[in-house]
């Protein structure tokens, strides 16, 4: 029999429930460590029975359908994320150590927002820009972290501001999976920042910008200038074309997550559909481990040109 459709609204309304009326019951108390239970949904910090959500939100029996494969797929498709409970239960990614040994790698969320900002300041090429735009993949300059707008305080919310080759601003905002505004409140966040920026920033408030970051890293500008737009680019040119980009308020807004959720993925393609010139992304980066090895996993969701992915 299969699982009768219902909508991913009506699964968070049913984790929602099992918080509610379950969780504290005897049944529930320890269900994580009985062994029939292989998988469990994970959202902001907590842990669900597959099954039992899934029995709970549509009525039918959980000896009705199919576990593992048929009822994982069944929530992933409704954007909820599946994680195994126990190591011997393979996420499916491996690392091969020579010729003769295969390394299993589980699952991983990053301890810390601060672990996440800090690894994509030193490894932009994490943001994919060849996955984003195969014909004329992205190249990324970070030109500085938490940039004020306006008021002069600093934008908590905005993780950076970055310029594409071609002089492209790019707001990013980064959230963990276990940060609920991932949902829908960075959205109006994002939002916030990009009508601010086209209003209040100019070519000069960049160019100083990326001055003083290169200056606290102990670097002249010149070098990631030239690392984006080639030794033989010139660099007049290309402010001229971020002060173009921001007068005609062409930018991009880019959000980067270790589990991008059905809520934002939504609304990234409704914006996309809506506006003509600034263009969204999400990018989804996921991280495995075993030991001491890690394994990074980046993936557009979604954009303009290439939809969903």
């Amino acid at each position: 029999m299969s699982i009768p459709s219902v909508s991913a609204e009506e699964i968070a309304k049913t984790l929602d429930r099992f918080d509610k009326e379950l969780r504290a019951s005897p049944q529930w108390a320890d269900w994580e460590s009985n062994q029939a239970h292989r998988y469990a949904i994970e959202r902001d910090g907590s842990r669900y029975p597959v099954k039992q959500i899934i029995s709970m939100a549509t009525g039918t029996p959980v000896s009705s359908f199919g576990g593992d494969n048929e009822a994982n797929s069944f929530l992933k498709e409704r954007g909820c994320e599946i994680i195994p409970l126990r190591a011997s239960d393979q996420s499916g990614v491996f690392l091969l150590r020579g010729e003769d040994t295969l390394v299993p790698m589980q699952p991983a969320s990053f301890a810390k927002e601060d672990d996440f900002q800090r690894l994509l300041s030193k490894f932009p090429q994490l943001l994919v820009g060849d996955q984003v735009d195969p014909q004329n993949p992205r190249r990324w300059m970070l030109v500085a972290r938490e940039l004020s707008i306006a008021t002069g305080e600093l934008g908590a919310s905005l993780w950076s501001i970055a310029l594409d080759q071609e002089g492209i601003p790019t707001l990013v905002e980064l959230k963990r999976r276990s940060d609920s505004r991932i949902r829908r409140e960075v959205v109006g966040q994002m939002l916030d920042y990009a009508a601010s920026c086209v209003t209040y920033w100019s070519a000069e408030t960049l160019r100083s910008a990326l001055e003083k970051t290169c200056k606290e890293a102990g670097l002249t500008d010149k070098a990631p200038l030239n690392e984006l737009i080639g030794p033989e680019g010139d660099v007049e040119e290309f402010w001229q074309r971020v002060k173009t980009n921001l007068q005609a308020k062409r930018i991009r807004l880019l959000f980067v997550a270790d589990i991008i959720p059905l809520e934002l993925r939504r609304v990234v393609e409704f914006l996309n559909e809506q506006m003509e010139r600034v263009e969204v992304l999400a990018i989804e980066l996921r991280q495995f481990e075993s030991d001491q090895l890690k394994v990074l996993v980046p993936s557009p969701i979604y954009s303009r040109e290439h939809g969903r992915s």
